[in-house]
């Protein structure tokens, strides 16, 4: 039966009964309350069961009987228990056997390539339902219940979202794209392959870096003052410490790099046949030297660059450890200085939104600075509540640290770890400079706190923040796990002084 029946036929008839629950006129943790709630659950699966053995034709003579059905008088349970038995029937293996319904000719993964999706069903407008991939994620082994558990709360995300295994869904949105990345991950051998490094690089402590150019322009037939960036100074040095900050995360084994906002330039964003080629430069001098003298060297598996202003749109590029572009998150939310001026972005009707997956690990989502704060639909109930999100990159170039340190917990609900990295030249010392709230802990890891370089540049050619994160984290009641590593701040000083 697997290789006769049309994944894309299979997604098709999921959305459509996705759609009919997403209709259930109440919170969606009150479905279980309904009348005869197993009874209808167990049943509707049994049929499904024989109808599957039967083979292709019954099978889909009961999908089409039973939406039908659910049109006329829907029965929320039963569509609710269809959506579910079919996502437990989803695999992305090539030949993953007959209980299974193959999505890898939608979804082709490869061991080491990645691979791009954008939604899955063909049906969104009249289904009402994007269909998107889903991956497991890491866990927690809860010692008190002998159990491995997801992070998130209970009942948090949108719709059956939490209950489903191999899809997620969001309703559909004509101006909203996502776009998934699916990469392969290989642990690391020693002493490092039980956790996940994320390293911040802040840069710079110049405050004068930016030149910026103050304007009043009509928003609606309302004046407002709007502030562009025209140029940053002392392009090349910041392009030399981008150079050696890659090689100081190389060093350090960091699965994955990012830098502040408003640093970018063209000059990092050069590309030749969809890769990034100064980044791809990097990484090849760094292997190849790394070779020559036997040195224990990892490229970072993704690199968010610092995000570029142009023509009023702001965005960061993600690029792989091969140097191929991976793509770009734009910031939608305009940073607004209370009494001053907002940041002059692109008004854009069409939001394009990127979700990295890797299967075992995390789904990683970048948000902008200020688009973080206030906790918008797209964040809260998008990325995470439908797209399930759990490791949410936030680099900013921002005064406002204690607005950040506020908000990193609010995340937490949904199993997600948020790292925020600040450029220091953004602000005066003392610097929070950035900081993590780890999915499974209670506290706030700031990287101030950390910092071995007396909040100054001076002496040093390149330093990052390393966040290592456990793969393998075990709780107990009362306690609160142990952070092993936490924040470590790792400097590469200057040998000419």
């Amino acid at each position: 039966m697997i290789s006769i029946l049309d994944p894309q036929q299979y997604v098709d008839y999921l959305a459509e009964f996705l759609g009919i629950v997403h209709k259930f006129p109440l919170p969606i943790n009150q479905l279980s309350s309904v009348r005869d709630y197993e009874d209808i659950m167990s049943k509707t699966m049994e049929s499904l069961d024989h109808a599957w053995n039967c083979g292709v034709s019954s099978f889909l003579a009961m999908l089409e009987s039973s939406l039908k059905s659910e049109r006329d008088s829907p029965s929320y349970v039963r569509a609710a228990a269809v959506a579910i038995w079919m996502d437990e029937h989803i695999s992305y293996l090539e030949h993953p056997g007959s209980q299974y319904v193959s999505l890898h000719s939608m979804v082709p993964l490869s061991g080491n390539r990645p691979v791009f999706t954008n939604r899955l069903n063909s049906n969104d407008v009249e289904s009402g339902i994007q269909l998107h991939p889903k991956f497991e994620v890491c866990r927690v082994f809860n010692q008190t219940a002998n159990k491995t558990e997801p992070f998130a709360s209970r009942d948090v995300f949108d719709g059956l979202n939490g209950q489903l295994n191999n899809v997620t869904y969001v309703s559909y949105d004509a101006n909203r794209t996502i776009h998934n990345v699916v990469i392969p991950y290989v642990f690391k051998e020693g002493e490092c392959s039980e956790t996940f490094r994320i390293a911040f690089c802040p840069m710079s402590d110049n405050p004068s870096l930016l030149i910026t150019e103050d304007q009043l322009v009509s928003f609606e037939g309302i004046p407002m003052n709007v502030r562009s960036l025209l140029r940053i100074r002392n392009e090349e040095q910041l392009v030399d410490r981008f150079n050696r900050d890659i090689r100081l995360a190389c060093k350090n084994h960091a699965d994955i790099v990012f830098f502040p906002e408003m640093l970018g330039m063209k000059q990092l964003e050069q590309e030749s046949a969809g890769y990034n080629t100064l980044l791809s430069d990097i990484l090849l001098d760094v292997m190849s030297e790394a070779q020559r003298i036997g040195a224990d060297i990892k490229p970072p598996m993704i690199t968010f660059l610092p995000s570029w202003w142009r023509d009023g749109v702001k965005s960061t590029t993600a690029v792989y450890q091969s140097g191929a572009i991976l793509g770009s998150q734009k910031k939608y939310i305009p940073y607004v200085s209370k009494g001053n001026w907002r940041e002059r972005l692109q008004e854009e009707k069409n939001k394009h939104y990127l979700v990295i997956h890797i299967p075992e690990l995390y789904r990683i989502v970048v948000v902008i600075c200020a688009e973080f704060l206030p906790l918008r639909d797209h964040m809260a109930s998008v990325l995470c509540g439908g797209l399930g999100a759990t490791l949410v990159l936030v680099p900013s170039y921002s005064k406002g640290e204690q607005e950040f340190i506020n908000s990193l917990p609010t995340l937490k609900d949904y199993g997600a770890t948020v790292i925020w990295g600040n450029c220091c030249g953004a602000v005066r010392p003392p610097r929070v400079i950035g900081a993590s709230s780890i999915a499974g802990f209670d506290s706030i890891n700031r990287f101030g706190e950390n910092c071995k370089c007396n909040e100054s540049c001076d002496g040093n050619d390149a330093c990052l923040f390393l966040v290592t994160l456990p793969l393998d984290l075990k709780r107990k009641k009362p306690f609160e796990p142990t952070l092993e590593c936490g924040v470590i701040h790792y400097l590469l000083p200057n040998t000419s002084t």
